[in-house]
């Protein structure tokens, strides 16, 4: 683990899928968990109902680029990302 790079697999589309990345820049404020994806259908909606409901945001990305995506946290610390889906073929 000691030089590695940040290392992201992606879809055939080249979206996203899993990865590992250091504790560093944008990730150190990020608790050392797995971190599950949920797909939902507006990022920026969902980030406002997670604060609404007593949860935390612990990061929002870009939410112009693909619909950008956010980890947070729920009243209990689970943390989980969410991010919109890809676009279709039929966009």
């Amino acid at each position: 683990m000691r030089d590695y790079e940040d290392y992201v697999m992606v879809t055939d589309a080249g979206f996203p899928a899993g990865g590992i990345c250091h504790a560093r820049g944008v990730n150190a404020s990020l608790p050392p968990v797995w971190l599950i994806y949920f797909t939902v259908p507006d990022v920026a909606e969902a980030v406002e109902r997670c604060r609404g409901a007593g949860g935390k945001v612990l990061f929002v990305s870009n939410l112009d680029v693909l619909g950008g995506y956010a980890i947070i946290q729920d009243p209990a610390g689970a943390v989980c990302a969410i991010s919109a889906p890809p676009p279709s073929d039929e966009e």
